[in-house]
């Protein structure tokens, strides 16, 4: 008998197999230190993986996003004017101006008030409405134009004081900034 062969126990199936053995002859494994790994189960590890992600980001984009109300003083119109915008069919006032973004985020503003003020500086009319588009990156200044559609009458004012009274945080994939 030549030299006495070196054997070990397979660690699946606990057949006596030599030791230089790369695969048990009787249950098929590999002999490696990942024997117990199987192709199924790197494919599983990727799918919970890719589902951990999807979630992520589905959570980060249509929900639990920043809230406004926090920044609300740190959104700050410095300047608006006046202006009016005339067809045969209505009038539309237009308040334009500049907004500050003294915030540590980024911001895509959405709704604004315009109040009309009197001479004594009272107000007497608020304009809601319209829709000004508007994304402000963090510590930066820009303009909008807020349009009040199909006034009556425009209001005799001496002056137009706005403020924002919405924003959001822009979304994660559709930014067009």
């Amino acid at each position: 008998m030549a030299e006495a062969e070196q054997t070990k126990t397979c660690p699946l199936c606990a057949e006596t197999i030599k030791v230089a053995a790369k695969v048990c002859p009787y249950c098929r494994r590999p002999q490696n230190r990942w024997f117990f790994v199987s192709e199924n189960d790197v494919l599983a590890f990727l799918a919970l993986v890719m589902l951990v992600v999807s979630v992520v980001c589905v959570i980060r984009y249509f929900g639990f996003s920043r809230q406004y109300s926090p920044a609300r003083h740190k959104l700050t119109v410095l300047s608006t004017q006046f202006g009016v915008e005339s067809t045969l069919e209505h009038t539309n006032v237009v308040v334009s101006g500049v907004v500050t973004n003294e915030s540590e985020y980024k911001w895509q503003l959405m709704g604004f008030e315009a109040r009309f003020l009197d001479s004594g500086g009272k107000t007497f009319e608020v304009g809601n409405g319209g829709y000004a588009y508007c994304v402000l990156p963090s510590h930066t200044e820009g303009s909008f134009k807020l349009t009040l559609y199909s006034l009556d009458k425009i209001p005799p004012h001496s002056g137009v004081k706005a403020t924002v009274t919405s924003a959001k945080e822009p979304g994660l994939w559709f930014n067009n900034d």
